[in-house]
């Protein structure tokens, strides 16, 4: 099941400082993903959707994936997140999206469809 996690302006900063999100997030269970975009991004619309879609359905039944979004383009830190994305991840497309296992970086991608993006977890 997807699991829409909150994060805060403080994790955020904290992720800029230590160049990567904190065991807080990444740890908060065995299956994370953090999604980075903006709110013009029709890409970041389509994946928000079929989120959405699989939060009201209750899937995968198979997993529980703890989902945290950070739309940058509103936070009051934007440029120097935007800077933070680019520079540190070495990734200026939209939407980003970094995966983590038991606490670990797996890989990342960009724009996915609804099925990539589950199987970046089986």
């Amino acid at each position: 099941m997807i699991v829409e996690k909150n994060i805060s302006l403080s994790q955020i900063e904290e992720a800029m400082k230590a160049e990567e999100f904190g065991t807080d997030i990444i740890q908060s269970g065995s299956n994370v993903a953090v999604i980075m975009s903006q709110s013009w991004c029709p890409q970041w619309h389509m994946v928000k959707s079929f989120l959405s879609r699989l939060n009201r359905e209750g899937r995968p039944e198979e997993i529980d994936i703890d989902v945290y979004e950070i739309v940058y383009d509103q936070l009051e830190i934007f440029h120097q997140f935007l800077r933070f994305k680019e520079e540190t991840f070495g990734n200026d497309l939209i939407p980003y999206i970094r995966y983590y296992k038991n606490g670990s970086f797996m890989t990342s991608t960009n724009y996915v469809s609804e099925s990539f993006f589950v199987r970046q977890f089986e």
